[in-house]
């Protein structure tokens, strides 16, 4: 409907500003007007020429008249009759002027001239001769008459000028032309009329009446008769539009019949009975195609395609009639012209399969040849054919949807089950997730404990071990206790591998990622290894890439404790050749981040390729070596490994087999750059020993449930004039601590009755702000704990428990001032000059892993070290070997720390 009004509104407005009548006239107007435009530039020229003749003519006439009357009045010199036959010549108004002149060039008489309004007037001077608007004729007078033969009397008398002007000639043609042109444009208006009546006659009012024909059909209007009774082009282009008019008549009905034959295929697709839909479907295609056909005859062949055999309507097989073969194998209509009957089978397909065959007959002359498999035969078929194939998909997605319900009956069944069986795996799965836990936390527990209970007795080993040093003076036993010493620093050593594997399996080991200097961290290891090394007589090399990316953001700690591990095992079992740790690395994923590889090779026993992968298992060791021979707990690897993957890395071992060598290759990838200067430097620090720190009287309340670790304590202090006061346990300092009123307190966490962090929590609620400092003196090296505990306390530390961390820990809370240690007191050795010595002057990356070999009690390792300091350190390597013999560590690590400004 709306492409209609779209239509019937296009052809309103084709009427008003595109009709023919409109477009003739437009073009008869336009040629009128360009031939009368060139018809009065013709006319103009030629008139203009038409007119100068005739102002010349008159001008030639005048100066006739003149030179014949004015002879003899020139020679007589009558003035006033020349004056008068000027007056009277000047009366022609097409002359501008006349003048007469005698021949000496005097003027006779006044000449006449007319001004700018045309008006007469004398002048008695020659005009302007260069006057584009003035033009004129000149003619000499004579006093021989024209005609006369005696020579005597042609005698010069003087001369006459006439004049016109173009203005005049131009106002005469301008009122010509437009006489000229009113008389056109009333011929030209009579003619356009004429011409226009003939052309409505002759060419619009047929294309009119066809116009109004083509707004009916436009409106649906199929009835409107069209009447020309004409025989030329316009005529046959009716009979044309006839012609179509009946051909959409024609469509429209066939759309109508096709609408309506749709209507009833979809209510037979939408019964219910399947078997019987097909034979309704080519039973309603075949009476439509009786009456389109008009015939009276039809039989319908069905095709089954699976035996591919043809039946008739009523379900008997079909006879092996030729035309209908030859339809059917090629799939296109076959005909049969015969005299007394007409004949054609016309297949009905659906994707190259014939599904049936319409045989129609007729008598020869009522039979229509061009309507067979026309557009109408070929969309019946097509809604037949697709009729016929939806009808077979309902029936298949009916017997899909009975076969699905039974699928899912079934499924829904299996579902039930295993909906049982999923509930009761739940219930077993929450069961092992909270025995998990449970074991998570008791393996927490377990670790606490352990770390507890081992520390808390080697607190009491070392420490007092590091007391009776001070008092030994006897060198065998001093050995002893250096062996004491040494056992309880390996024993410590063990507790904290166990513990470091333990925090990485249980996931609570946490990586602190700070500015490293990769440069320094390899020059470290080489001055830590380089000894070692050469008392084995094998060279330890690094090779550090030229293009290395110095400054990365690492946990030095994890990163040095993994290169140490791992070059400590190739010293170990490299007896000849060398061990080499290799340095690089390469652009990662953005500018802003690199890859680093590390790869440590040595020369030494190799590792088979069965073994490779055993080595990394924690207290795994390779098959067959002597634990005698080797040492080692088979944590290291282990340990090593986990910290590499938690850095996001890999580690891999490469060995071709037994005394082959081997390379262990680290690659962390896309670590983070950091600027140069935003690595750490070591800041100046002022530590103090013990024997320089002098502390003002106060009171320190020791809280311990274990006796010899309040007598431990209570040694380190006795050097101070401290008011010491033990605490068996929480409960019983509580109870001491309004009466004794300390200064501070050191308590031990895990403790009967009331533990130290229950006690931490009670003073700080009770005194709130006047609270004195709290300092936890604890096993646990849990990271987690300690956290928990800073909440409640002012500081921690960890057993066991050195002396000279405590007197450090003590001077932040207590008064105390430092004594400067005397000449006399540091010095050591034979006769040198402790002042004059310059520990400044050690190479760093030395002076730390001295400091650290010291700090865990290893003097034999620290006295190697010092052999490698060069000659010009003869003087300081000499002093602290001196001091480690004599086990001053104590000292020996306040001049090194305050030397390289270290804090302990």
């Amino acid at each position: 409907m709306l492409k209609k009004m779209r239509a019937i509104t296009m052809i309103k407005e084709a009427s008003v500003y595109h009709s023919i009548s409109s477009k003739f006239g437009l073009t008869l107007l336009v040629v009128f007007i360009i031939v009368s435009s060139i018809l009065g530039v013709l006319n103009y020229s030629e008139s203009e020429k038409e007119l100068e003749k005739q102002v010349e003519a008159k001008m030639d006439a005048a100066l006739s008249r003149l030179s014949l009357g004015l002879g003899k009045l020139l020679y007589n010199i009558y003035s006033d009759q020349v004056y008068q036959i000027i007056v009277s010549e000047m009366n022609d108004e097409e002359l501008h002027t006349i003048l007469i002149k005698d021949a000496s060039g005097s003027y006779v008489t006044h000449g006449r001239s007319r001004n700018d309004d045309w008006q007469l007037r004398n002048i008695n001077k020659d005009l302007i001769d260069g006057d584009d608007e003035l033009y004129y004729k000149e003619v000499e007078i004579y006093f021989n008459p024209i005609g006369s033969n005696n020579a005597d009397d042609n005698e010069l008398m003087g001369y006459a000028k006439v004049y016109t002007t173009k203005k005049f000639l131009r106002d005469k043609l301008t009122d010509l032309v437009i006489s000229t042109i009113v008389e056109s444009i009333l011929l030209f208006t009579v003619l356009y009329f004429a011409i226009y009546m003939i052309l409505m006659m002759v060419v619009i009012n047929p294309l009119q009446k066809l116009k109004m024909s083509s707004d009916e059909l436009a409106k649906g209007n199929l009835s409107f008769d069209i009447d020309i009774g004409r025989k030329d082009e316009i005529g046959s282009l009716a009979d044309s539009f006839v012609i179509m008019r009946d051909s959409i008549r024609k469509k429209i009905s066939d759309l109508d019949t096709l609408n309506t034959t749709g209507e009833a295929l979809s209510e037979i697709i939408a019964s219910n009975n399947r078997q019987q839909s097909t034979l309704s479907i080519v039973t309603i295609v075949k009476r439509v195609l009786l009456e389109y056909l008009d015939l009276e005859t039809c039989d319908v062949f069905i095709r089954d395609e699976n035996d591919k055999q043809v039946y008739r309507e009523n379900g008997e097989l079909a006879p092996a009639d030729p035309l209908l073969v030859e339809s059917i194998e090629s799939q296109q209509v076959a005909v049969d012209k015969r005299r007394t009957e007409a004949r054609c089978c016309m297949p009905m397909l659906h994707d190259g399969n014939v599904i049936a065959v319409f045989d129609v007959r007729g008598k020869p002359e009522s039979f229509d040849y061009d309507s067979i498999g026309n557009e109408f035969i070929s969309t019946l078929f097509r809604m037949g054919s697709t009729a016929v194939l939806r009808v077979m998909m309902l029936d298949d997605i009916q017997r899909l949807n009975q076969d699905l319900e039974k699928r899912v009956k079934e499924r829904t069944e299996e579902l039930s089950i295993a909906q049982i069986q999923s509930e009761e795996a739940r219930k077993k799965a929450e069961i092992s997730k909270d025995e998990a836990e449970r074991a998570n936390q008791a393996k927490s527990q377990f670790l606490s404990n352990m770390s507890h209970e081992l520390r808390t007795p080697l607190n009491a080993v070392l420490g007092f071990s590091e007391m009776l040093k001070a008092q030994m003076q006897d060198s065998k036993s001093m050995s002893y206790l250096m062996a004491i010493s040494s056992a309880g620093n390996t024993l410590l050593a063990l507790i904290n591998s166990v513990l470091d594997l333990a925090k990485i399996e249980s996931g609570k080991m946490e990586l602190e990622y700070r500015p490293t200097s990769l440069r320094q961290l390899v020059n470290e290891l080489h001055s830590f290894f380089y000894q070692q090394a050469s008392e084995r007589d094998i060279l330890f090399d690094v090779q550090i890439s030229d293009d290395l990316e110095d400054g990365v953001l690492l946990d030095t700690l994890k990163m040095k404790q993994v290169l140490i591990n791992l070059c400590s095992n190739a010293v170990k079992f490299t007896r000849d050749g060398s061990v080499t740790v290799a340095v690089r690395t390469a652009n990662s994923s953005s500018d802003a981040r690199v890859d680093i590889y590390i790869d440590i090779t040595d020369t030494g026993k190799g590792i088979p390729k069965s073994q490779q992968e055993r080595i990394f298992q924690a207290f795994e060791q390779m098959a067959g070596q002597k634990s005698s021979e080797y040492g080692g707990t088979g944590l290291g690897l282990a340990i090593t490994l986990e910290i590499v993957h938690l850095m996001g890395g890999t580690i891999n071992v490469f060995s071709e087999g037994e005394n082959k060598g081997a390379r262990f290759s680290i690659a962390i990838p896309d670590v983070e750059k950091c600027h140069a200067d935003a690595i750490e430097t070591i800041t100046e620090s002022h530590t103090a020993t013990s024997e320089q720190v002098y502390f003002e009287f106060a009171k320190i309340l020791v809280v311990d449930d274990i006796a010899y670790n309040r007598n431990l304590i209570s040694s380190y202090l006795s050097d101070w004039d401290f008011d010491i006061l033990e605490a068996e346990n929480g409960q019983d300092a509580l109870e001491k601590v309004h009466e004794f009123n300390p200064d501070l307190i050191l308590t031990d966490l895990k403790m009967p009755v009331i533990d130290g962090h229950e006690l931490c929590a009670k003073l700080r609620d009770e005194l709130g702000t006047d609270c004195m400092p709290l300092v936890m003196v604890t096993a646990s090296a849990l990271v987690e704990e300690q956290k928990k505990l800073l909440k409640v306390c002012n500081e921690i530390l960890t057993k066991p428990l050195a002396k000279q961390t405590l007197v450090q820990s003590l001077t932040q809370y207590l008064e105390h001032s430092i004594v400067e240690i005397k000449p006399d007191h540091l010095s050591q050795g034979d006769g040198i000059d402790v002042q004059a010595l310059n520990f400044q002057s050690i190479p760093e990356e030395i002076l730390i892993e001295l400091i650290a070999l010291i700090e865990i009690g290893d003097t034999k390792q620290a006295v190697e070290l010092c052999h490698t300091l060069p000659d010009e350190l003869s003087n300081e390597s000499q002093w602290i070997t001196d001091m480690l013999d004599d086990f001053e560590l104590e000292k020996l690590l306040v001049k090194l720390k305050l030397s390289d400004d270290l804090v302990s």
